[in-house]
């Protein structure tokens, strides 16, 4: 199962969970587990993660290696490793 990130509007309460792709949005329906609002909750869009290995970078096409390089320079913080 896929593990979502969700985060409340009112209280910035943020948290993850575990969901079926069919019940993905269920958190966004359910009270805020931080302050028990109801219809405050929304699904947070986060980068995607690439875990690297052995030979994984020869794997890569060039242009694809250059747009995660890019990406990088615009997050920081980001776990991208190029």
């Amino acid at each position: 199962m896929p593990i979502y990130q969700f985060k409340c509007n009112k209280c910035q309460y943020d948290f993850e969970k575990y969901e079926k792709l069919a019940d993905s949005d269920l958190p966004t329906r359910l009270p805020c587990p931080g302050c028990q609002e109801l219809e405050c909750v929304d699904k947070v869009i986060g980068s995607p993660a690439i875990v690297s290995g052995v030979n994984f970078h020869s794997k890569v096409p060039n242009h694809f290696r250059d747009r995660m390089k890019d990406i990088k320079k615009m997050n920081p913080g980001s776990t991208i490793d190029v």
